[in-house]
C-alpha cells in the first residue's frame, strides 16, 4: 500500500512535466520551417528564378544542413517518449483508484475521461509527424527529378515536377501546423487531468487520515467496552448476591414465613443505596446492548482499515481479528445468559404473585420460584464468566490495535 501511494504520488509531477516540455513543439516547428523554406526554393525556381540565384537566396534554418526528416523522427521519438510516460502514469493510478474503490466516483470518471482524449490526442499527433516525414521523404524524389531537369528548367514537364515537390513541401508544412495544434491541445487536456489527479489524490489522502483517525478511535471504544465489561461483572456479582438472598428466603418461607411478609420482602423493595433486582437487570441488558454495538462498530473500522492497507495476512492483524472472534462469542453468550436470567427472575415473581390469591398451591409456586432462582444463580455464574473471558480478550485486542498503528504510524 505504501509503495502504491509513493507512485501515485509522482504522477502529477509526470504529467506537470508532459504540460511543460517544450522539446516536441521546438522540433516540429524547426522542421515546418525548413521544409517551407524548401517550398519556397521549389516556388522560386518553378517562377523562373534561375537556380544558382534561388540557391544563393536559400537559407537553411540551424540546424544549417541537417535534413528536415531528421528532426522530425527526434519529435516522434520525443513524442513516443510522452505516450510511454503517460501511459506508465494511467497503469499507476488506475491501480491507486482500485485500492481506494473511487472507480465509480465522479473525479475518477472525469480523469478518466480527460486521460482518454489525451491519448487520443498523442495517437493523432504521432500520425501527423510520421505522415509529414512521410510527406518529405516523397519530396526527396521528386526533388531529384527536378534536380536533373535544372538545365530544362523552362520546359512544362520541369515546372509540373517542381510544382508537385512545392505540394508535397506545403502538405508536410501543413501536417507540421496541425502536430503544432495536437501538442498544445495535449498540454490543455494533461493540465485538466493534473488537476484531476491532485484532487483526487487529496480526497484519497483525507479519506486515509479519516480511516486512522478511526482506527484510533477504536482504542477508546475498547477501553469503554472494558470498562462496561467491569460494570456489567458487578452488576452480574450483585444480581447474584440478591438472588441468593431470595433463595434463602424461599427456604425460609417453607417453614412459616407468612405469606404477606413473603411477598412483600420478594417483591423488592429499594432500600437504601440499593437497587432492585429488575432495574439492575434492565440496566445489564442496556449496558450489553451499549457494548454489542461498539464492538460491530470497532469490527466495521478495522475490516475497513485492513483491507486499505493490504493487513489480511498481517500476523497481528489476524491476531486482532481472532481476539475479536473470541470477544464477541464470549460477549454474545453472556447477553444471552443475562437474557436467561431476565426471564427466570420474572417468572419467579409471577409465582410467588399468586400465593396471595391461591393460597392452596403456595408449595408448588414456592418450589418453582425455588427452581427459577437455583438456575438464575447458574447462568448469572456462567455470565460472569464469559464476561470476564470476554474482557480479556478486549485487553488483548488493544495490544494488537496498538502495535498495528504504531507501526504504520509513519506511513
Amino acid at each position: 500500500m505504501e509503495e502504491m501511494e509513493h507512485l501515485a504520488r509522482t504522477v502529477p509531477g509526470a504529467l506537470m512535466l508532459m504540460c511543460s516540455g517544450k522539446e516536441e513543439i521546438r522540433l516540429i516547428e524547426v522542421a515546418r520551417s525548413k521544409v517551407q523554406e524548401r517550398a519556397a526554393l521549389m516556388r522560386n525556381i518553378r517562377h523562373g528564378t534561375p537556380a544558382e540565384v534561388a540557391y544563393n537566396q536559400f537559407a537553411d534554418p540551424a540546424p544549417v544542413g541537417v535534413c528536415p526528416t531528421v528532426i522530425l523522427k527526434d519529435a516522434h521519438r520525443e513524442v513516443a517518449h510522452t505516450a510511454a510516460r503517460h501511459a506508465m502514469a494511467d497503469h499507476v493510478f488506475v491501480r491507486y483508484a482500485a485500492r481506494h474503490r473511487i472507480q465509480d466516483e465522479q473525479p475518477f470518471h472525469r480523469w478518466k475521461a480527460h486521460h482518454q482524449e489525451v491519448v487520443g490526442h498523442l495517437t493523432e499527433l504521432r500520425r501527423k509527424v510520421q505522415d509529414a516525414v512521410a510527406q518529405y521523404a516523397a519530396v526527396d524524389d521528386v526533388v531529384n527529378i527536378v534536380s536533373k531537369q535544372m538545365p530544362t528548367h523552362d520546359s512544362g514537364q520541369f515546372k509540373r515536377w517542381a510544382y508537385a515537390a512545392e505540394l508535397l513541401l506545403d502538405n508536410a508544412a501543413t501536417v507540421a501546423t496541425l502536430a503544432i495544434d495536437l501538442v498544445h491541445q495535449v498540454r490543455h487536456v494533461v493540465a485538466l487531468e493534473f488537476f484531476d489527479t491532485w484532487q483526487i489524490l487529496q480526497h484519497c489522502q483525507a479519506r486515509l487520515a479519516t480511516m486512522r483517525e478511526a482506527a484510533l478511535s477504536t482504542l477508546g471504544a475498547l477501553r469503554l467496552i472494558g470498562n462496561s465489561g467491569m460494570e456489567v461483572f458487578g452488576l452480574l456479582r450483585d444480581v447474584y448476591g440478591k438472588f441468593d438472598k431470595l433463595t434463602d428466603l424461599l427456604e425460609r418461607a417453607r417453614k412459616g414465613v407468612s405469606v404477606d411478609v413473603f411477598v412483600d420482602n420478594f417483591a423488592d423493595p429499594v432500600p437504601e443505596e440499593v437497587l432492585p433486582v429488575a432495574l439492575i437487570l434492565e440496566i445489564m441488558q442496556l449496558e450489553m446492548s451499549h457494548t454489542v454495538v461498539r464492538y460491530g462498530e470497532i469490527h466495521r473500522i478495522l475490516v475497513r482499515f485492513g483491507t486499505y492497507f493490504g493487513l489480511q495476512d498481517d500476523e497481528r492483524y489476524q491476531g486482532w481479528h481472532s481476539h475479536h472472534q473470541h470477544g464477541v462469542a464470549h460477549f454474545d453468550k453472556a447477553a444471552r445468559m443475562a437474557t436467561e436470567v431476565v426471564s427466570g427472575f420474572r417468572a419467579a415473581r409471577k409465582s410467588i404473585a399468586k400465593l396471595r390469591d391461591n393460597p392452596s398451591l403456595q408449595e408448588e409456586n414456592i418450589l418453582w420460584a425455588y427452581g427459577s432462582m437455583v438456575l438464575g444463580m447458574s447462568f448469572v455464574s456462567a455470565a460472569m464468566d464469559e464476561v470476564r473471558l470476554a474482557r480479556h480478550s478486549v485487553l488483548l485486542e488493544f495490544e494488537e490495535i496498538w502495535m498495528i498503528l504504531r507501526l504504520r504510524r509513519g506511513h
